[in-house]
């Protein structure tokens, strides 16, 4: 028997499973699996704990090798929030997860000796030979520290592999001393260093046990730790296990076939995880979480109560307190969560044109199909709007072999100008090109038919001068590929002329209710606004919106009409250099069909 210690949340649930898939590669031998947890979401929406159906998963995995495995599910919160609630470590790099191994000498049921793993190892080979060193005259047993025994001192171990002596170390008192340093001083790598300088009898052990940098052949535990490179300039890698394809193309094919069966057991689980279930996403800064407050509790108030609802806030950076709030409003039936997507974007960033009232979060939607593909149907919505219908109805319209369920945008049809955009400038006629600030997404057909990749193409080969960024290469690519649907799914505050009460209303471009007077269908959002956590703030807003602010939105407005005109006649544009430049057509391919 071999007993393991891991700690984490959620976050960190990818790399459990390559663990377990890499235990099982090598070694036949039952395992105890300890999984440290925690629920920390009121400092920290993404502060998830792992789950009882992730624990089941796992074991399933280790019991495939040996049935008398186990994994076991402790919840370590209490310990945490008692003896380190308000640590200066805990606001650094590294998460409150890290210091739950420190409680493991005063958590129950913890073996006499067992091996800690950081959640971004991986095994490569049996530990049988590992986990029966002798260690009863240690508190420890540790590799060094790759770049730390060089520059923190010569025996300066590196924690993400610990093999534990807990009686010795209860008796030491090690773990009690290093969470009380950690508790009052902030320290650099807190936990790591606090057992560093507190430690007093360790084993160190060979490189092959926590290999940190290399892939050499006779790895036991290879550890996916950050990287100091120094060409072409000095920078830090620092790719985990589960970035597979960073791994497979950047550092290596060494474990290709556990990573390959990483992604097809994640993605049936997460599949039989959210059956039944509506997904709905929204893409978000800080500026707009009170909106999305606002827009979310209509949501709610239309939900049928019989059906699963499941909103996902894409994000880059959030403010942690204002996300907290936005989690707090969901329901038994209506979930909320903040899913990243900083590592997604890093890579394009730079490449984006971007107009001064739109942020980079405008492109997310492109990214759902790939970055989710446990879902072959999905909801996208822009945070300003309001809905007076239950969603799930949206949902339910089939797509048939169509890529998006869309509406045709109201405001390119309300003037010349913008008409001549529509088919001038991207050659798509203006009662055809549609607004993606409401999506139902054949996420399934857009994987197929990589739109994506045919939006990253189109990016970097042609660089577009745009007003609507997102919006246009979804009109470009998705073109022919759409089902129009009635405008009562995306009713924008032009006018109110729509009959009946819309299903949607979308407060679009400048005419939003929290900043003007007398924009049509305003009620509707004060309606709605009352009671969110952010009423005081938003109404606060639209007071403070003065003439200047007023003024920069009108020269918003005037700068856009000028650009439409400049795209309209730049040689350049979607229209030329795809339906009527002969080689720009033959290097799209069969991109667009125009």
């Amino acid at each position: 028997m071999i007993n393991l210690l891991y700690a984490g949340n959620s976050g960190v649930f990818d790399g459990l499973i390559i663990g377990a898939l890499s235990y099982i590669k090598h070694n036949k031998n039952a395992a105890n699996v300890y999984i440290l947890t925690m629920d920390y979401t009121e400092k920290n929406p993404r502060f998830t704990p792992i789950t009882e159906a992730d624990r089941a998963f796992l074991e399933a995995i280790y019991r495939k090798a040996n049935d008398e495995s186990r994994v076991f599910l402790i919840d370590a919160g209490d310990y945490y929030k008692k003896e380190m609630p308000d640590s200066p470590n805990s606001e650094t790099g590294y998460t409150p997860y890290t210091f739950l191994r420190l409680f493991a000498d005063i958590i129950p049921g913890i073996p006499e000796k067992i091996l800690y793993l950081d959640t971004d190892t991986l095994i490569a080979d049996d530990l049988s030979e590992l986990y029966s060193a002798d260690i009863s005259e240690y508190e420890l047993a540790a590799a060094l520290d790759y770049y730390g025994h060089h520059f923190l001192g010569h025996n300066y171990f590196n924690a993400g592999v610990l093999l534990l002596n807990m009686k010795s170390i209860r008796e030491s008192g090690l773990f009690r001393r290093a969470v009380a340093a950690c508790a009052k001083k902030k320290i650099f790598l807190p936990d790591q260093t606090a057992l560093n300088r507190l430690v007093k009898k360790k084993l160190l052990l060979p490189a092959k046990y926590n290999e940190q940098k290399h892939f050499r052949d006779d790895t036991v535990i290879q550890h996916f730790s950050k990287t100091i490179l120094w060409l072409p300039y000095f920078h830090t890698r620092n790719i985990k296990p589960w970035q597979t394809e960073a791994v497979q193309t950047v550092l290596t094919k060494k474990y290709d076939d556990i990573l390959e069966e990483y992604k097809k057991m994640k993605l049936i689980y997460e599949k039989e995880l959210h059956r039944g279930e509506i997904p709905i996403f929204f893409a978000c800064d800080d500026n707009y979480l009170p909106y999305l407050a606002v827009a979310l509790k209509s949501l709610i108030l239309h939900a049928d109560n019989k059906r699963k609802y499941h909103i996902y806030v894409l994000c880059d950076s959030v403010n942690a307190e204002m996300a907290a709030k936005i989690t707090a409003m969901a329901t038994e039936n209506v979930k909320a969560e903040f899913v990243s997507v900083t590592e997604k974007m890093a890579s394009i960033l730079g490449k984006m044109r971007l107009r001064d009232y739109y942020t980079p979060s405008i492109y997310y939607r492109i990214f759902i199909a790939k970055m989710f593909p446990e879902f072959d149907k999905a909801i996208y919505i822009d945070a300003d709007i309001v809905l007076n219908d239950d969603i799930a109805k949206l949902f339910d319209t089939e797509l048939g072999g169509n890529l998006l369920g869309v509406v045709p945008d109201a405001i390119i049809a309300s003037t010349q100008l913008f008409r001549d955009y529509a088919e001038l400038g991207l050659g798509i006629r203006y009662d055809r090109y549609f607004n993606s600030g409401v999506l139902l997404m054949n996420l399934h057909g857009m994987r197929e038919y990589d739109v994506e990749g045919k939006f990253l193409y189109l990016l970097n080969r042609y660089h577009f001068n745009t007003v609507c960024p997102d919006q246009d290469y979804l009109n470009v690519i998705c073109r022919d590929k759409v089902l129009y649907l009635d405008e009562g799914w995306d009713k924008m505050s032009l006018n109110e002329n729509y009959p009946g009460v819309p299903s949607l209303i979308h407060y679009n471009m400048f005419n939003k209710p929290w900043y003007y007077d007398n924009v049509p269908y305003d009620a509707y959002f004060w309606k709605y606004c009352e009671g969110t956590p952010f009423e005081a703030e938003i109404k606060a807003g639209k007071a403070a919106y003065g003439e200047e602010k007023m003024a920069i939105d009108k020269a918003g407005g005037e700068n856009l009409c000028a650009q439409v005109t400049v795209i309209i006649n730049d040689e350049n544009n979607f229209r030329r250099v795809l339906c009527e430049d002969e080689d720009g057509e033959e290097a799209a391919g069969e991109l667009v069909a125009c």
